[in-house]
């Protein structure tokens, strides 16, 4: 993580590195934020922290404890708009601010942990060089794949979920039923993040009587979805998409007219909303409403009743999604 991090920093001049406006959040029992600066501080003299006033940057650091596990994310905004952000996992609540200390040094300073400030005591030099050299030889440590695994994590994000579908007007009359899904997006937080989702949904009608037969429709289809824009406002996210689905439509019943073809193609083509609500960081409530043309029209025919798909696709969806760290 903080090879990743080391990668990740720019390189600032000493006399461009300018006042940096700090947001601490931490729960009780936490180091406060006077021990975070005094530990970013104790590593570079040229960071200076501000609660108000002019700034270069913005630096927001928030720690959160789950259950055995302390969860730490750093959140960098430059003046020009480009953020940074890592998220680390620590055993106790004061790694989790030591780690972040050291990990906003090498984002706000990296010359330091090369060049340490001489201004300081000869003591000191000597006493901190200890402490900075474990973490420069665990930065070579781990294999070439290791860190291009991490930084692709940092950037793409895998979600796997599940919906109940209502079909308006998929089938000859309304239909239930689910769908498993698959999603791959952009961990960007801009409007501009991709995302696309693979889903393989099944939903039917059964028991549609007519004047002396009955009929049942099933239908099972695969479904593409590119969603390029992505629409949020606090914890709620609005994703537009176009679609394309196709699958198979079975038909059977009673006093059928056409018996030698009860398994049909389908297909449709159109655009969807998706729509998700953040319960926590790894579970979202997930919704859906998709609208398109049905590409083939086929009919049923049982006794003197025919049905026949229609040529306007209407369907619906909800559920819920995990999210992978």
């Amino acid at each position: 993580m903080l090879g990743v991090a080391l990668l990740g920093s720019r390189p600032l001049r000493a006399q461009e590195l300018g006042p940096t406006l700090l947001s601490f959040r931490a729960p009780e029992g936490c180091p406060a934020v006077a021990d975070f600066q005094r530990s970013v501080q104790r590593r570079s003299a040229r960071v200076r922290f501000v609660d108000a006033g002019p700034h270069d940057r913005e630096l927001s650091i928030a720690v959160r404890q789950e259950g055995e596990v302390t969860h730490g994310e750093l959140r960098l905004l430059e003046r020009d708009g480009s953020l940074r952000r890592r998220n680390v996992r620590f055993t106790t609540c004061s790694e989790a601010v030591e780690g972040l200390a050291l990990i906003a040094v090498v984002s706000l300073d990296p010359q330091a942990l090369l060049q340490p400030d001489k201004p300081a005591e000869p003591v000191e030099p000597a006493a901190a060089a200890p402490a900075l050299a474990p973490p420069a030889i665990q930065t070579k440590a781990p294999s070439k794949r290791d860190s291009v695994s991490a930084a692709q994590q940092s950037k793409i994000q895998l979600a796997l979920g599940g919906e109940f579908k209502l079909a308006f007007r998929a089938l000859p009359a309304t239909a239930l039923g689910g769908s498993l899904f698959l999603d791959i997006a952009s961990r960007s937080e801009s409007w501009l993040a991709p995302l696309f989702r693979a889903t393989i949904s099944h939903v039917q009608r059964r028991g549609l009587e007519g004047d002396d037969a009955e009929a049942n429709f099933t239908l099972t289809l695969a479904t593409v979805s590119a969603c390029p824009l992505r629409l949020a406002g606090g914890w709620l996210v609005l994703r537009p998409c176009a679609f394309a689905s196709g699958g198979a439509l079975h038909a059977w019943g009673s006093e059928s007219t056409n018996l030698q073809q009860r398994t049909r193609p389908y297909g449709a083509v159109g655009g969807s909303v998706l729509l998700f609500v953040r319960a926590s960081q790894k579970f979202e409530i997930v919704g859906d409403f998709s609208a398109g043309a049905t590409l083939l029209r086929d009919s049923f025919g049982f006794e003197q009743d025919h049905w026949k798909t229609p040529a306007l696709y209407l369907s619906s969806g909800i559920g819920a999604r995990f999210v992978f760290p």
